[in-house]
């Protein structure tokens, strides 16, 4: 089994205030679950619950920073900690995110021939894999005063590079493949993001939710997204994101030394992907493709 520990160093002091508020849409007033929630240029970040509803604990030294707020569907937003300390202070204790405007899907229509493709980690734990813990935990070993922070996990999204040759590649299905999990139920975002130019830029116009129960999770999750009429020209990463604490229990992906790279980001951060060494993580992916298509 590989244990993946990364050196993080907070420079938080331990005497940080406990503050609260909750999301609510703009327009209906309904809770927004799950939006990442991060003070910028730090490791602080957290996910809003099912009622919207979300903390952080703010050490003085970051109350000059910005708190970035977003999810998919949403415009982004951000304040200074200082106006959201203020407001969390207030009766009116909430903060709206407004819908992006209505974009209608594009109808595609895909050519009559085309190649059916499968890209990333197909890795059978029984036969050749190893087990990978998700979600990775970000632990700092450098000691502060003594003793070892530990960053919290929420914050962590792993993902899998998918190599598409330069052409309109057409995305089907996403496979997680799972070495164990003793959860009553996992609750997971999965993202996905064409590299253009580099830059890592998620094409899922509303989010995407894996949620089982934990005798529904077999060796395969897979996920339809024939119906997001999903297309990139470019490689892509497909990641899993922890969105809620689930309790106790582990949640294991299978996992190799070779295979397509794994990548990690800190997700409330809105920070680059960054490769993990040595990591091919098991998710894997279905896309078609027409030779007619290349660029």
């Amino acid at each position: 089994m590989f244990v993946l520990i990364l050196n993080f160093n907070s420079g938080l002091n331990l005497f940080a205030q406990h503050y609260t508020s909750k999301l609510i849409d703009a327009d209906d007033k309904t809770p927004v679950a799950f939006a990442n929630i991060g003070i910028l240029n730090s490791e602080m970040g957290t996910n809003s619950a099912e009622d919207g509803s979300f903390s952080l604990n703010i050490p003085q030294e970051l109350t000059n920073r910005t708190l970035s707020i977003f999810l998919i569907g949403y415009e982004d937003l951000k304040l200074p900690v200082s106006e959201f300390i203020e407001l969390s202070k207030s009766s009116n204790n909430t903060l709206q995110l407004k819908k992006k405007a209505n974009q209608l899907s594009e109808v595609l229509v895909k050519p009559a021939k085309l190649t059916v493709a499968r890209l990333g980690n197909h890795i059978d734990c029984e036969k050749n894999g190893s087990m990978l813990p998700f979600p990775y935990v970000l632990e700092e070993k450098k000691k502060n005063n003594g003793k070892i922070k530990r960053a919290a996990d929420t914050l962590t999204e792993v993902g899998t590079l998918m190599k598409v040759k330069k052409r309109k590649t057409y995305i089907d299905s996403i496979t997680i493949h799972v070495g164990s999990c003793t959860y009553p139920e996992i609750l997971f975002r999965v993202n996905i993001y064409e590299l253009v130019d580099g830059a890592p830029k998620n094409i899922l116009t509303e989010p995407l939710y894996i949620k089982r129960s934990g005798s529904e999770v077999d060796k395969i999750l897979k996920i339809d997204v024939t119906d997001r009429n999903l297309v990139v020209n470019n490689n892509f990463i497909v990641s899993v994101e922890k969105v809620k604490d689930l309790g106790k229990g582990i949640f294991n992906v299978c996992g190799s030394l070779a295979g397509a790279p794994t990548y990690l980001r800190i997700a409330s951060q809105q920070t680059s992907f960054f490769k993990i060494p040595l990591v091919s993580f098991g998710i894997s992916a279905y896309v078609t493709f027409s030779e007619e298509l290349k660029d």
